[in-house]
């Protein structure tokens, strides 16, 4: 009898992970529609066929199990956050209890570690092998651009949650700043806008690899100037932006910084502003843009670890792979 093939074998011919194969399948919105219809085109091509008493048997055990009684814990390693952390940022608590809900449903419990600012960085990775935690997922780095960790991953399953350089690499998951950068300036170009202006801030752009000027210049109109058309921010310079803004005179904007979006609500006759992200925005009438969800990308990453738990992938990946989350376009005051 031949083999029937399995989800591996469709995410070897995809050129994805098995989790994204899994998300994919269940036609889940955290994977690219594009994306979708090619595994499910690869699916129907092997000849896949889910097992649908297998599939019955582990939404049972998701449902039921609990940590305890699987006796498996994970890591959430915040490698440049202290313990308040998480609990300052509601993007942040959001992503660490959806890791925390997603594990359990899948009988696995959570254990968070925090690195002090004195604190030796292989001090965590001794702890997570004399505890014998497999899994490890690598929080979004918060305050610094690249982290090294010289741990000993032979024994971990690791996936890196966010943008942020971490060597050696991993699996990861991450927002798609480029095609959501991407998104917004041709919205804008939609309402006629040419000469379109960023606010970025710098330290973000350094984390996200320089993802989000990228997606900004791929589209950017003719008209838009690179030498001045993005200005890089940070939480001090009010002049200096103010200055920018009169100088560079854009007719539509796109803002990255809570800051500079109160700033700017002090400012008559400013342009027309939409957010890269409206997460944490409390002001009724805030502008229109894009929303990253922070509890989807914990609940992708906790699903990424889970897969390579179960097909005991450890160690450093050969070939680290990425699932991109795209963000969604939101416009509270109008269409």
């Amino acid at each position: 009898m031949p083999k029937k093939p399995t989800q591996r074998d469709i995410a070897t011919e995809a050129g994805v992970c098995v989790a994204t194969v899994s998300l994919a399948l269940r036609n889940h919105p955290s994977i690219p529609e594009a994306t979708r219809e090619e595994i499910r085109e690869v699916a129907e091509r092997l000849g896949y066929q889910p097992n649908p008493r297998v599939a019955e048997l582990m939404g049972h055990i998701r449902r039921n199990r609990s940590a305890d009684a699987l006796g498996e814990t994970a890591a959430l390693v915040w490698t440049d956050r202290r313990k308040t952390a998480p609990g300052t940022s509601p993007q942040l608590e959001a992503f660490e209890q959806a890791v925390r809900d997603t594990l359990r449903e899948n009988g696995v419990g959570l254990t968070v570690f925090t690195r002090e600012p004195d604190q030796e960085s292989g001090q965590i990775g001794r702890v997570l092998r004399s505890r014998g935690i497999r899994g490890v997922i690598l929080a979004p780095l918060m305050r610094e651009p690249e982290m090294r960790l010289d741990w000993s991953w032979r024994h971990h399953s690791v996936v890196i949650a966010g943008s942020a350089r971490f060597e050696p690499d991993f699996h990861r998951v991450r927002f798609n700043q480029f095609a959501d950068m991407r998104q917004l300036v041709k919205l804008l170009r939609e309402q006629g806008m040419k000469k379109i202006g960023l606010e970025l801030y710098h330290q973000l752009e350094d984390r996200a690899q320089h993802t989000i000027d990228g997606g900004f210049w791929a589209v950017a109109p003719a008209e838009t100037r690179k030498e001045d058309a993005i200005f890089y921010s940070d939480d001090q310079n009010r002049d200096d932006f103010q200055q920018w803004l009169n100088t560079y005179a854009p007719d539509g904007l796109i803002v990255s910084s809570i800051h500079v979006f109160r700033w700017l609500s002090e400012i008559p006759g400013h342009p027309p502003v939409v957010m890269r992200t409206l997460e944490n925005v409390k002001v009724p009438d805030h502008a229109p843009g894009i929303r990253q969800d922070y509890r989807l990308l914990g609940q992708v990453t906790a699903e990424q670890l889970l897969s390579q738990l179960q097909l005991n992938q450890m160690g450093i990946p050969p070939h680290p792979r990425q699932i991109l989350l795209n963000g969604r376009w939101e416009n509270p005051g109008g269409s």
